[in-house]
Order: structure tokens, then C-alpha cells, then sequence
């Protein structure tokens, strides 16, 4: 899933951004105009606005040209060209339902008045994506080996195809895709950048940059590739050189949508935050009605440190769109760490009910079932996430620690000690074992926890304290006196001494 995402979030998106070829006719927009004439569905009613949206859309102006096609469908226009279009226009703004239902009654139409062009078949891709965004992978399939079916072939089409059996670890057959491609066209970019995202996601960075930059050699303003290498950099872990590749993409192309997110989400992790937030409130000026910007702007809030600015982003991107998983998982977990566990649990069950296979999901509101006292409750979603997910030790923690408090300690035990073996460094289950092992008096047991602890977090005062105490107890006095002065920072703080 996290290729589907990716690949949905760079290629699939830039490939339908601004006025691209590989989403719009190479005739200029006369000639366009022109084929419309010839064989579309012409009234005076909306012809002048048809027209007018052609021109528009070439010229990257896609609200103003969403407009204009508006106007000729609010006068009666059904006619499968200017359907298409609007169609494109929408999605670009992040309309996927109203998108969808022009494309369905665009594809018919240019079956019967556009056959032998590439209209069909470029329908079909972009409902192809669409439908692919919304993780319906075999109705997408299906759609373009349709659309590999309509004459003259596409690029495109096998790009696309490409894109989608990568998503789903086909890479065998993806590579093949994206050969077809540049075999019918050497000097498709898009085709070259998918090939390039793929390289990127078997961690082939190396190769995935190489393709971008050949790209640049053939189209030296081509915003897509920059952003393209600006997320390779970003997996290479070079966040400089990443932001520096998505401010020459939104340079080159102001109303990219992801360059901007991009540049904002790479800004914050660099944690410029004022560089962020600018770029991501530009984005969200873009595409109002997408959640992504929203959504970026909570985190980088939540990355600040400014709970409640995270809040009221995330907020407002699951009421854009309440069924944005990632909107209410993370206003979940803001929610949290802001102590409201009631919120919290409203928002991770949003989540689980839209994706009941989220390890993720059922462990957040496992996590906050336990914060809010209800032990048994808690255990239930735990193992349900520990199913989807096993062995992950964070959920193991919890599932020892709801035990703990249900006073079944051997269950506790088995939990944490599974947690401690899937993760060694997990400092939270050394503890919680050793204050199990402490409050059943096994002293022995609770020294070699709590020096554990002290192991994996050196400077934890107040468990040297424990420790201390504990030798003391044992009659190890050199060890007491030892951990008793580490332990000193803890002492002056409450104000005790030995």
C-alpha cells in the first residue's frame, strides 16, 4: 500500500497537473476547436463557451476553463469532448466523484462521435486513475487494457498500466509496461518518470535519478521531474537538496499542488517552519477541497509542537473529507497527546470503521481504550492489531500493560517479554516488567529490569532512584551508593535525599 500511495501521490497526480501532454491533446487548442466542430455535439448555446474553456485548458488555466465547460453543460451540452475535459478539470481540484460521474457519460459519447482519435482511450486512463485512487485496482486494470483496445495506442495507457502493477509488486510486468511506452514514444517524460518512480521504490536511487535528469536533458522546464527528484532525495535522506529541487518545481510550475505540499512537508521535517507553513498554506490555496494540505499543515503544527493549531488543521481536512483515513487517524493521535482520550477514541473509531484491516487504527484506539481506564475493552483491539500485525512491540506494551492493570501478571509478563524480544531497546517494557516484578517482591528480577532501563536511557534519574533503593534493599551498597548519585537530579526535584 505504501507504493500504491506513493505512486498515487507523485505520478498519478502530476500526471493529470496543469496542461501536461500525457493528459492533454498535443493540438493546439484551434485544431481541438475545430475536431469539436467537426463531430461534436455543436449548439450556439455553448459553442462560444466551449471555445473558451479550450483555450483555457491548453494555457494550464483549468478553474477558469472548469468555468467555461460548466456554463456549456448548464445550457445542455452533453457532448463527450467537452465532458472529458470538465472531467480532468475536476479531478485536477481534487473532485474524484464529479469526476467520475462525467467520465461515465463522457466515455460513450466518444465511442460514438470521436472514434480513431485518442479521446477514448485517454477517458478511460483518467478514470483509470481515479479509480486507482480510490484502491479499486481491479475495475482501474480493467479500464485500461480497454482503453488498450482503442486505437491509435497510447503511451499513456501502458504508463499507467505500468503504474498500476507496480502498486501491486508486479514489477516484472510493470518494467514491460513502461518499455511499451517509450518504445511508442523514446521521448515520453511520463513514461520516463514512472520508470523512474519504480526504480525509486525498489530503492534503486541511483537509477530513478538517472531517469530524471535524462528527462531534464530533453525538457529543461519539465516541473514534474524536479518534484520527481526532490522525493528520491527525500528517500536518500538529503532533505537540503530535496527542498531545493521542489522550489525550482513550484518555480517552474506555481500551481503545482504537490510541489508546494512537498516543499512545505520537506521544509517541516528540516524544520524551517516558517519556510512550511507558507508553502503548505499555498497548496491549500490550490486545491481548497483536497484534505492533503490540511492535513500536511496539522502535522507540521503537530511536528512544532503547536497541539492546538494541529488540531484545527486536521480538523478541517476530515471535514473536508470524512472519509480521509489519514485525517482522522492523526487528529486522533493530536487529540492525545493533548490528554482529550475521549476525542481521541471518537476519531481512531472512524478510522477503524474505515479500514478494518489498520493494524495502525486498532492499535491507536486500543491505546486509547487504555488510557481511559477500559482494560478489557483495550485488550480487544490490541489483539486485533497484533493479528493484522505480529510482534509489533508498541502493541505488545500495551497489551502487557492492560494485563497489568487487570492484575493477570503472567499474561503481563508474556506480553512484555515478547515486546522486549521483538524490540530489545523497548525501555517502556523493560520498566513496566521490572515494576511488575518489584510490586510481587521478586527484587532480584526488578534490579536486572530496572538496570536495563538505565542502559537504554542513561540520564533517567528517577529510575536510578528505584534502582538505588532496590540494591540497598538487597544489601548491595557500593551498587546503592552508585545509582543514588546518579540519581541526584531526581532527588533535588522532589526534594529528597538519601
Amino acid at each position: 500500500m505504501k507504493i500504491l500511495r506513493r505512486l498515487r501521490g507523485a505520478a498519478l497526480a502530476l500526471l493529470l497537473a496543469g496542461c501536461h501532454p500525457a493528459l492533454l491533446t498535443t493540438q493546439r487548442p484551434s485544431e481541438e476547436f475545430s475536431l469539436y466542430l467537426d463531430r461534436g455535439q455543436t449548439d450556439a448555446r455553448w459553442d462560444g463557451s466551449v471555445g473558451k474553456g479550450f483555450g483555457l485548458f491548453a494555457a494550464g488555466g483549468l478553474p477558469a476553463a472548469s468555468r467555461q465547460f460548466e456554463k456549456a453543460v448548464s445550457a445542455g451540452c452533453d457532448d463527450g469532448l467537452v465532458l472529458f475535459h470538465l472531467a480532468a478539470c475536476s479531478y485536477v481540484a481534487g473532485g474524484n466523484a464529479r469526476a467520475g460521474e462525467l467520465l461515465r457519460a463522457a466515455i460513450p459519447a466518444l465511442d460514438a462521435r470521436y472514434a480513431g482519435t485518442t479521446y477514448p482511450a485517454r477517458a478511460r486512463n483518467l478514470r483509470a486513475i481515479a479509480l486507482m485512487d480510490e484502491g479499486r485496482t481491479a475495475e482501474a486494470e480493467g479500464a485500461l487494457k480497454e482503453a488498450l483496445r482503442k486505437a491509435p495506442p497510447l503511451a499513456e495507457t501502458h504508463s499507467n498500466l505500468g503504474k498500476l502493477y507496480a502498486a501491486q509488486n508486479r514489477q516484472g510486468e510493470a518494467f514491460l509496461e513502461f518499455e511499451q511506452a517509450l518504445q511508442l514514444d523514446p521521448n515520453d517524460a511520463t513514461a520516463r518518470l514512472n520508470l523512474g518512480f519504480l526504480y525509486a521504490s525498489e530503492g534503486r536511487h541511483d537509477e530513478a535519478l538517472a531517469e530524471f535528469d535524462r528527462i531534464l536533458r530533453l525538457y529543461a522546464d519539465d516541473h514534474r521531474a524536479h518534484y520527481a527528484k526532490g522525493r528520491t532525495f527525500i528517500q536518500m535522506g538529503f532533505t537540503d537538496e530535496a527542498i531545493g529541487e521542489f522550489q525550482e518545481a513550484v518555480r517552474l510550475r506555481g500551481d503545482f499542488f504537490d510541489g508546494h505540499l512537498a516543499l512545505g512537508q520537506a521544509c517541516a521535517a528540516a524544520q524551517r517552519w516558517a519556510d512550511a507553513e507558507t508553502a503548505l498554506l499555498r497548496a491549500i490555496r490550490l486545491q481548497p477541497r483536497n484534505p492533503k494540505g490540511q492535513y500536511a499543515l496539522g502535522r507540521m503544527y503537530a511536528q512544532k509542537g503547536d497541539g492546538a493549531r494541529a488540531i484545527k488543521a486536521l480538523r478541517k481536512a476530515v471535514r473536508t473529507d470524512p472519509l480521509f483515513f489519514e485525517g482522522h487517524l492523526a487528529l486522533g493521535v493530536a487529540y492525545a497527546e493533548g490528554n482529550d482520550h475521549e476525542a481521541a477514541l471518537l476519531e481512531f473509531t472512524k478510522a477503524v470503521e474505515l479500514d478494518k484491516k489498520s493494524a495502525v487504527a486498532y492499535r491507536h484506539r486500543g491505546r486509547a481504550l487504555f488510557q481511559l481506564n477500559r482494560f478489557g475493552d483495550a485488550l480487544k483491539d490490541l489483539g486485533r492489531s497484533l493479528d493484522l500485525e505480529n510482534d509489533n512491540p508498541v502493541t505488545l506494551l500495551f497489551i502487557g500493560r492492560s494485563h497489568w492493570k487487570l492484575k493477570d501478571y503472567e499474561r503481563a509478563r508474556e506480553a512484555l517479554k515478547r515486546a522486549t524480544a521483538a524490540d530489545p531497546g523497548n525501555a517502556h517494557a523493560h520498566l513496566a516488567l521490572a515494576e511488575i516484578a518489584e510490586e510481587q517482591g521478586d527484587h532480584e528480577e526488578a534490579i536486572a529490569e530496572y538496570a536495563r532501563v538505565t542502559e537504554l536511557v542513561p540520564d533517567a534519574a528517577d529510575i536510578q532512584y528505584k534502582l538505588g533503593k532496590l540494591y540497598d534493599k538487597a544489601g548491595r551498597k557500593d551498587e546503592a551508593f552508585k545509582a543514588l548519585q546518579k540519581a541526584g537530579p531526581y532527588l533535588e526535584r522532589i526534594g529528597t535525599t538519601r
